[in-house]
């Protein structure tokens, strides 16, 4: 038996607004969900004990004693949870080029994040073919801090550049609300991370014609609040906004 399985990304797919956005994002087994639950429950494991160990190294080194999870952190984990968790990760993505299984773009939450403890983590999947390459909508993260460790293969990345003025004026006004911009477009290569500062607009795409890649995405403080943008007449405007009491993520 299949099933379909529901599932909003942080990292938006382009059709996540259409009237279609929850239509089955997967038809997996019982078997293969099964399978997908006990390497999510290992890499939680290995989160839990990675950050552990980084706030005992921490705490050791402050007069008091005292250590909580901070953003700095974000990058140096979702490395460690990409190489060495790399066989957990692997079980998991392992069927991500097989579109009967997952339909669209794979993402999969592998950490709920809570704050002071530990960060939002999701796993990705892009994927180039004749029917179109997996890309996300233009958006940012909110006040949330983030770092995407490149797994497997190569994904392309555009950056929006602003001025900081007129970020001020929209960024938590009404929707329609817009601004000048310039690009940047880069290719990140497996092995790397991109660190993600705040404010910071991007997209995240696979790259046409490359086989499958992989991304380990970690937010901090957990994500509870996204912005979506569309470009018109040479500027950046806002089309949607939504906090965590709205959307629910899984």
């Amino acid at each position: 038996m299949t099933h379909a399985h529901h599932e909003i990304s942080v990292e938006f797919a382009p059709d996540e607004h259409a009237a279609d956005s929850m239509a089955p994002r997967e038809a997996l087994t019982e078997a293969d969900l099964a399978e997908r639950e006990l390497a999510i429950a290992d890499i939680r494991g290995f989160v839990s004990d990675w950050i552990t160990k980084k706030l005992a190294e921490t705490a050791a080194n402050k007069e008091d004693g005292s250590a909580e999870y901070s953003s700095d952190m974000t990058a140096d984990l979702v490395y460690a949870l990409g190489t060495e968790g790399s066989p957990m990760i692997e079980r998991i993505t392992a069927s991500f080029d097989n579109r009967e299984k997952y339909i669209n773009r794979p993402m999969i939450r592998l950490n709920v994040g809570k704050e002071g403890l530990s960060p939002d983590i999701w796993l990705l999947g892009w994927r180039s073919s004749d029917v179109g390459d997996d890309e996300t909508e233009v958006h940012d993260h909110g006040n949330s801090e983030a770092a995407a460790f490149i797994h497997q293969g190569d994904v392309s990345e555009k950056v929006w550049a602003f001025d900081a003025k007129e970020w001020d004026e929209i960024k938590d006004g009404s929707v329609g609300g817009s601004m000048k911009t310039f690009t940047i477009k880069r290719e990140l290569k497996a092995g790397t991370t991109a660190n993600i500062a705040v404010p910071y607009i991007h997209t995240f795409s696979a790259i046409t014609g490359k086989p499958l890649a992989v991304t380990v995405h970690g937010y901090y403080p957990p994500l509870s609040k996204m912005n979506t943008f569309q470009e018109k007449d040479g500027k950046l405007v806002l089309t949607d906004s939504w906090n965590d009491e709205e959307h629910n993520h899984c």
